[in-house]
């Protein structure tokens, strides 16, 4: 699977302004087939550094607003300005549980990476749904099991393994989990291709340029020995329906 759109970017820049896998990839990605039309009205939630908002606005002409509890709008912008997409994209700090924004206000709602932290509350469903409008899109991504979940830990796992690690699911429960409202239609939810092999790939990458951070030893060391049993991205798109 090939992603032209973010192919043509500076891996330098992402990987210095990067929160994770790489947000452009994901992005992409997850609007494979519901690419936004130019104007659209588009929330990326827990946005991060603003990369995946940049992209958004910058290959699709979306208004973008980028929320986020943890980054400085002001940094935000900074980064919006130099890659060219001011006017387009909209900083500020949000809470992703207590958002400031009128009920059916977006067209879009994108969320790259950080779903994990909230989505798996059953209130937030509902909750994130009423800021769409009716046929719109919440497009996500995560990591998650590729198959069946485990019933334990594996122990190959527990050097890599962090708190927000419980919340990994599989496709199934993410489809069952919006759709259990009746309000959602889940249109798809997919694994990555090769999704492994391509974090593997990040990893050595942001090694090569200069991170010397001891994790990326010890996780490329415990995704070797997975090798895709239990690590990938899953990407999950849901259209609100009419009632």
């Amino acid at each position: 699977m090939k992603f032209p759109r973010s192919e043509k970017y500076d891996v330098k820049w992402i990987v210095s302004n990067q929160m994770g896998y790489n947000p452009l990839v994901l992005t992409e990605w997850s609007l494979q087939n519901i690419a936004p039309a130019p104007r659209s009205t588009v929330l990326d939630l827990a946005c991060g550094r603003a990369l995946s908002s940049i992209f958004l606005a910058k290959e699709y002409g979306c208004r973008v607003l980028a929320a986020d509890r943890w980054v400085d709008p002001t940094d935000n912008q900074a980064r919006i300005e130099e890659a060219g997409a001011a006017g387009l994209v909209l900083p500020l700090k949000a809470d992703a549980r207590e958002l400031p924004f009128s009920k059916g206000y977006f067209d879009l709602i994108v969320c790259t990476d950080s779903f994990i932290y909230f989505g798996t509350d059953d209130l937030y469903v509902p909750y994130i749904r009423e800021f769409l409008r009716p046929g719109g899109h919440l497009a996500f991504t995560v990591p998650g099991f590729p198959k069946d979940e485990p019933k334990k830990l594996p122990e190959h796992l527990r050097p890599f393994w962090a708190d927000e690690c419980w919340t990994w699911h599989n496709r199934d429960w993410w489809r069952q989990h919006l759709e259990k409202f009746g309000n959602w239609e889940v249109v798809e939810a997919e694994l990555l291709p090769d999704g492994l092999e391509r974090w593997m790939d990040w990893k050595r990458l942001r090694k090569s340029l200069g991170d010397e951070r001891p994790s990326i030893d010890t996780d490329l060391a415990v995704m070797k020995k997975d090798g895709g049993k239990y690590m990938g991205f899953i990407k999950v798109v849901a259209r609100r329906k009419e009632h």
